[in-house]
């Protein structure tokens, strides 16, 4: 057996203490040079020798530290690995005022709902809250579990809610437990699971053809009667009803997007609107020769009458309006903008009046929608008047009355 050759003993280097600079003024300006330094020394004692990976350890760990503000350098040396992969516990300090005016504040600017949805969803919350006793100032997290949910809308079920106030109460609850459990201000989406009841399938109200023409012949005929017991802001009221009731039919409008109507989206030459919608959507409808009419001479002779009427009117603090009243269409008795409930009331008064069928203003929509179907109109065309997202919410202006049925069935089947 062939002598080997004895083995080369590996020398050892070794590796001269590295000296940091302390961070002072006098021998560091920043707390990055001081890194940089460690680090071009750990390089170079890296390259010498790579048997010691235990000093190298503490050069590298000694350079980050260096690097980091002085309050995280001893978390940084010793890190703690439970409190790393702890998930955040939610802020239920936060009183349920704070947290209901940011999610309010969510559906606003995110959601772009309008007010009056803003309005019901906060007070659907707050009888949530108050059922449990929960006030303004307390926590909320005693009320955010399913049981709870389940208790208070059972108890609203025994006091004879409706259902389709139920299903509103169903979707406010779980919108706010889906962005509460997101922004962390509970543990769980509780409302995830919550059931919608079902609603039963009802046709909208809606007025024949015969009857909208009385009706609206009525405010004609109060409109441009000249009594003696009838002053000056009595016709303008009046004549702003006519206008009124004959673009809410004329263009199947929303009473809330009627009221907010401004001067400016108002084009007589193409005689088309300008309406701003749900969801800050905004869409172009056409209005008739005889809204038109209504609408020339009430901006003409009596709105300016009205505008007049806020100059008397003393000023009150509070929210600013945006924008300024003498820009609405529609004016109240004060020369502010007219209020939705005050249209109403006066359209219920108008159909008593005029031996119609009573009726909201959104059944003057519905029976817009109802006549264009039956005259014709494609289904798509009447889903972008009424500013339906959803065909589906359309569809339901396509029924029929047995009787049209009957009529139509016999003059178009053979064997009828």
């Amino acid at each position: 057996m062939a002598d080997t050759p004895p083995r080369r003993a590996k020398k050892r280097v070794s590796v001269p203490p590295l000296e940091i600079p302390s961070f002072t003024v006098a021998n560091a300006t920043t707390r990055a040079e001081s890194a940089s330094i460690a680090s071009t020394g750990v390089n170079r004692a890296s390259k010498r020798d790579s048997s010691a990976p235990q000093e190298l350890s503490k050069l590298a760990q000694a350079a980050r530290n260096l690097s980091l503000p002085p309050q995280q350098q001893t978390s940084a040396a010793t890190p703690n690995v439970a409190s790393t992969s702890r998930e955040p516990e939610p802020h239920y300090e936060e009183s349920s005022r704070e947290i209901l005016a940011e999610f309010v504040r969510h559906l606003r600017v995110r959601k772009s709902y309008s007010s009056a949805t803003l309005k019901a969803y906060l007070s659907d919350l707050k009888d949530w809250l108050g059922y449990f006793q929960i006030g303004e100032d307390d926590p909320l997290e005693s009320a955010c579990t399913l049981p709870a949910a389940r208790e208070w809308l059972a108890n609203l079920h025994q006091h004879g809610l409706a259902p389709s106030s139920m299903a509103r109460k169903v979707s406010t609850l779980r919108s706010f437990s889906k962005w509460a459990s997101q922004n962390e201000y509970i543990t769980q989406d509780f409302a995830k699971t919550l059931s919608t009841p079902k609603l039963a399938s009802t046709l909208p109200k809606h007025l024949g053809k015969q009857q909208v023409k009385v009706l609206l012949d009525w405010a004609k005929e109060q409109a441009c009667a000249k009594g003696e017991d009838t002053d000056e802001v009595s016709a303008a009221i009046n004549n702003r009803d006519w206008a009124a009731f004959e673009l809410l039919y004329s263009s199947g409008l929303r009473i809330g997007e009627l009221v907010n109507v401004q001067l400016s989206q108002l084009n007589f030459e193409t005689l088309t609107i300008l309406v701003h919608g749900k969801g800050s959507k905004q869409r172009t409808v056409p209005f008739s020769a005889p809204a038109r009419e209504a609408l020339k001479i009430y901006m003409e002779r009596y709105r300016p009458l009205l505008a007049s009427q806020l100059s008397h009117t003393p000023k009150t603090t509070g929210k600013k309006d945006t924008p300024a009243h003498e820009n609405y269409l529609f004016l109240g008795v004060q020369g502010k903008r007219v209020d939705d409930r005050v249209l109403r009331g006066r359209l219920h008064r108008a159909a008593t009046a005029a031996e119609v069928p009573d009726l909201s203003p959104h059944a003057l929509r519905h029976s817009m929608a109802t006549h264009m179907l039956e005259s014709g109109a494609d289904l798509r065309i009447v889903q972008e008047m009424l500013g339906h997202s959803s065909l589906a919410t359309t569809q339901k202006y396509t029924h029929v009355d047995s009787a049209r049925l009957l009529n139509a069935y016999r003059q178009a089947f053979p064997r009828a």
